[in-house]
């Protein structure tokens, strides 16, 4: 099996991984932001949060209080509720610990590692210029150049393998990536590509672990 890379670049702009959400960055940089429940990024630790949200009495509240107690003891927010007005309260501390505190650590060693040289200095001047290098929004657009990363490791039989069929065959690849990149109502979309191939409706913000890999073979 021979392994195979597209022969150029569908675009010139150079491709980089987003890693952090909006509240992370500001955290990085010093900032000050909002803190909502869909910054927790565990589905299942925030859909126990949205429990407690949703809880429309004082005693379904402390229901889910007790049924989520080892998180709440372990955040340092198991305390009595006496009230619905300490339920934001509440819900707030919690979702700052699973998104600040509890990522401290790394968060602390990114910051000492962008200090060298002063980068992490810049960042804070430029606060909203390097916002988006930075930051996931976590609805950007499905691009060819984006699918052109995620497959990037595209292996070919030792039969199939000839230097102008295996040349073509790339060059489709990437017509065909970008023909449904620009028709955007047509039956097939990027999306549809990804979802088949990977099991997913986006791309992570570090990408996939193993990557995906497109095999031809005769």
């Amino acid at each position: 099996m021979l392994d195979y890379s597209f022969p150029y670049p569908l675009y010139t702009e150079d491709h980089h991984q987003k890693f952090l959400s909006p509240v992370m960055y500001n955290a990085l940089v010093g900032q000050a932001g909002e803190r909502n429940i869909e910054d927790i990024a565990d589905g299942d630790l925030r859909g126990e949060v949205q429990k407690l949200k949703d809880a429309s009495s004082l005693q379904d509240l402390n229901k889910q209080m007790n049924a989520m107690s080892t998180l709440l003891i372990t955040a340092g927010c198991f305390r009595p509720i006496l009230n619905m007005q300490q339920k934001d309260k509440l819900i707030m501390d919690i979702v700052r610990f699973l998104v600040l505190e509890r990522t401290s650590t790394p968060l602390h060693q990114l910051r000492d590692g962008l200090q060298t040289l002063d980068v992490l200095t810049y960042i804070q001047e430029h606060y909203k210029a390097f916002k988006d290098l930075f930051v996931c929004q976590g609805n950007e657009k499905l691009t060819a150049e984006m699918m052109e990363v995620v497959f990037m490791d595209i292996k070919m039989s030792v039969q199939a393998a000839t230097e102008d069929g295996t040349r073509r065959t790339l060059l489709d690849i990437g017509d065909f990536l970008i023909d449904l990149q620009e028709d955007e109502d047509g039956e097939i979309t990027l999306g549809d590509v990804l979802s088949f191939a990977t099991g997913a409706d986006c791309v992570p913000p570090l990408g996939f672990d193993p990557s995906p890999s497109i095999t031809f073979s005769s």
